[in-house]
């Protein structure tokens, strides 16, 4: 855009160049009287021009900055069915990276991170994204195995579980033997140091037979013996 600045008591005209993007206000000033020569000026004020692409950009960077620290913050604060939730919507966002991906599909609550047994359930029988999952050394029981196995039974995306130091103990060998008869999608499992006993082994043994998926079973320090 180009227009002519001038004075009313002279004939010059200078012409101006303009980007029309970055006028944003004219103000027009005048200055004598009306029996003299007076001059008017407008004066153009600019800016530069403003990007809506790169805002909205620093934006949602910033939501997806605030969901992963919620994301962590839930799952030290033992609430795993927000976390997945959040994982869930950080995935569905177009800036997502492969450090979200990981942190969405495999978890470490390893060494006694795991305080909530019924939330983990929760999580674990809506889970659609996590793969993963480390409980070693959390000292589960039989009683807490049981509530872990009945979301073995429902969950369809789990294919990694590190039992390792659980006290699952003989019963709670024959219930995971139970749930490993219905569960499709598990191929790794480590049980290692669990005190399964021969009981236990013998029941996981005959679970072998159903089972299709898993392809790695570890049973290490378990004391089966030649029975199991």
């Amino acid at each position: 855009m180009s227009f002519e600045f001038a004075t009313s008591s002279s004939s010059t005209c200078w012409p101006v160049t303009i980007n029309p993007h970055e006028i944003t206000a004219a103000t027009t000033y005048s200055s004598g009287t009306a029996n003299s020569n007076s001059h008017q000026i407008t004066a153009v004020t600019t800016f530069p021009p403003y990007s809506t692409s790169t805002n909205f950009s620093a934006h949602e960077d910033d939501i997806l900055e605030n969901m992963r620290k919620e994301a962590r913050e839930c799952l030290d604060e033992d609430r795993y069915f927000k976390a997945l939730e959040l994982h869930e919507e950080i995935l569905k966002n177009n800036q997502h990276d492969e450090d979200d991906r990981k942190s969405a599909s495999s978890w470490n609550l390893s060494k006694n991170r795991l305080r909530d047994i019924n939330e983990l359930k929760k999580a674990l029988c809506k889970n659609t994204i996590l793969t993963s999952l480390n409980l070693n050394n959390n000292k589960l029981g039989s009683d807490k195995g049981k509530i872990l196995t009945d979301a073995l039974c429902q969950n369809t995306t789990l294919t990694s579980l590190n039992l390792i130091l659980n006290d699952l103990g003989p019963k709670g060998g024959q219930i995971l033997a139970d749930a490993l008869c219905k569960n499709t999608t598990l191929t790794f499992l480590n049980l290692t140091y669990n005190v399964l006993g021969s009981e236990g082994g013998k029941a996981l043994a005959e679970a072998l037979y159903e089972n299709t998926t898993l392809t790695f079973l570890n049973i290490g320090g378990n004391s089966i013996g030649p029975e199991g």
